[in-house]
């Protein structure tokens, strides 16, 4: 396993993070018992953030294919392999983060939703339930259409600022947005 791991730090290096994946691979699937496995998984991690932030996988030498949703699947792999550790709460909230700033709305309320539910002590938590009111909100689209977002979007409001008073009102989650809503 040692020797995977470096060799895909290797390739890491040269900036192969594809082919580097594959021996990562070899080290979570293979030597789970292994102290290595965590590393592995680490770098992962870490390569999954960069394609989700924009790195495109090498073709032919050339930074053109795009490896959006290889991000995507990484993270999530990152949670099964690693759930309840420090690693899957960074990439739950990378995920979700990322479709917040992509405009995906439903995915990343649901994505909010699921990391509040699962970490609801992590420094991430009030930013996690902040910009999943705003995200139901933004997700309505007038009065002729479903006002569901709108509804769990009251409950979600009553509950912040029942549980974080302070941290609601510095957010902007107010009596205000409630009137609007």
């Amino acid at each position: 396993p040692h020797a995977y791991l470096l060799r895909g730090d290797a390739k890491l290096g040269r900036s192969n993070e594809y082919k580097a994946l594959f021996d990562y691979e070899v080290v979570v699937q293979n030597f789970a018992d292994s102290e290595v496995f965590i590393d592995a998984i680490d770098r992962e991690l870490e390569i999954a953030t960069r394609y989700i932030n924009g790195l495109r996988r090498k073709f032919l030498g050339l930074r053109i294919e795009g490896s959006r949703l290889l991000g995507e699947e990484l993270l999530v792999r990152v949670q099964e392999r690693m759930p309840s550790s420090g690693m899957a709460e960074q990439a739950a909230i990378t995920r979700a983060d990322h479709y917040y700033n992509r405009r995906d709305l439903e995915l990343a309320s649901d994505m909010y939703g699921i990391f509040v539910e699962n970490y609801p002590q992590s420094e991430h938590a009030t930013r996690a339930r902040t910009n999943q009111i705003f995200a139901n909100v933004a997700r309505f689209k007038g009065p002729a259409y479903d006002a569901s977002s709108l509804i769990e979007t009251n409950e979600l409001i009553d509950d912040y600022q029942a549980q974080f008073p302070a941290e609601a009102e510095k957010a902007g989650v107010t009596v205000g947005l409630r009137t609007r809503i």
